[in-house]
């Protein structure tokens, strides 16, 4: 998932994956504010990578945490987490 293209781009590891060709536009699925909208699907199978970098959005790095909390409680394996 990418925050905008720019500033997908502008992130060393994913700028330089792309102008080395490991990687092109299409492995850039959607902003991460889709995804917690429902807009853009998230992860499909085990085997699905997202990949977040945050560049200062605390909004969305909230919503990010919390819906990884409420979908790890939502998981029967990790409905238990001590913290």
């Amino acid at each position: 998932m990418r925050m905008s293209l720019t500033g997908a781009v502008e992130i060393q590891g994913i700028g330089q994956a792309l102008r080395d060709g490991v990687v092109d536009e299409t492995h850039l699925r959607g902003e991460i504010g889709a995804v917690l909208l429902g807009q853009v699907p998230g992860r499909q199978t085990a085997a699905d990578i997202t990949v977040y970098k945050s560049l200062g959005h605390i909004a969305q790095d909230i919503a990010t945490a919390e819906a990884v909390y409420q979908n790890t409680l939502a998981r029967p394996e990790f409905a238990d987490v001590a913290w």
